[in-house]
């Protein structure tokens, strides 16, 4: 899916996109690019994009698209009882922007003894997070149990009342060059790690576009690393 929009405000559906339900089997993929996703309000169950129980993507990519007034993002959650069961084996996130959305952008869980046990893999790079999830013991993403959550050049805002807005568990999670304004702070436990983070005001110069202004922090600090924040 590319090059369209998607808006929910009129009927009010309960989702953008949904995966096949578990009678159909077998691996399937989505890759979406160039996608504007707003006003899917609806709280009975609602979300962006919902994997039914049972069902498993190889990979769900969203690369320079923006999510936007919605109740949920991405919800991966439904197989949280079953041992070591995922929805998706890869996500990548890439250079899009979540923005208003009243839970968290990503529930990508699995219930399973030690993350160090292969099984899913995130990939977040060039994202603006602003506005999501603002609840004390909100994140903007919940990956636990996640074997392998790559966090990276992101910046993550304005969601003044949480407390720990990523909450990373195990050797391959890494969180690194992010920017984390007023949403409390990144914790890291059983060796996961965290480089390099700035809490700081990310000084925008078009709010609405995050582009940052030339005394950003965005600029400032990374100007022999690729930018944080998203690419034009």
């Amino acid at each position: 899916m590319s090059n369209v929009t998607l808006n929910g405000e009129t009927k009010s559906p309960k989702y953008a996109i949904v995966s096949p339900n578990k009678q159909e089997g077998g691996l399937y993929k989505v890759f979406v690019n160039n996608v504007i996703f707003k006003n899917f309000k609806n709280k009975n169950g609602g979300s962006v994009f919902k994997a039914y129980n049972g069902t498993l993507a190889d990979t769900l990519s969203f690369k320079n698209s923006k999510f936007e007034d919605n109740y949920r993002g991405l919800n991966l959650s439904y197989d949280k009882d079953i041992f070591g069961k995922i929805n998706a084996n890869n996500i990548i996130l890439q250079n899009s922007v979540f923005k208003n959305i009243e839970g968290e952008a990503l529930n990508y869980i699995r219930k399973i003894p030690s993350p160090e046990i292969p099984g899913g893999n995130l990939v977040v790079k060039n994202c603006v997070f602003s506005k999501v999830n603002n609840k004390e013991k909100g994140q903007f993403l919940k990956t636990n149990g996640i074997h392998k959550v790559t966090i990276s050049n992101s910046v993550f805002e304005k969601s003044y009342n949480i407390k720990v807005p990523l909450d990373l568990k195990g050797s391959n999670n890494i969180v690194s060059n992010c920017l984390i304004f007023s949403s409390g702070f990144v914790k890291v436990s059983k060796n996961a790690k965290k480089i390099n983070l700035i809490y700081k005001n990310p000084k925008w110069e078009d709010q609405a576009l995050f582009v940052p202004s030339e005394k950003s922090e965005l600029l400032k600090k990374n100007n022999k690393r690729e930018r944080i924040g998203l690419l034009k």
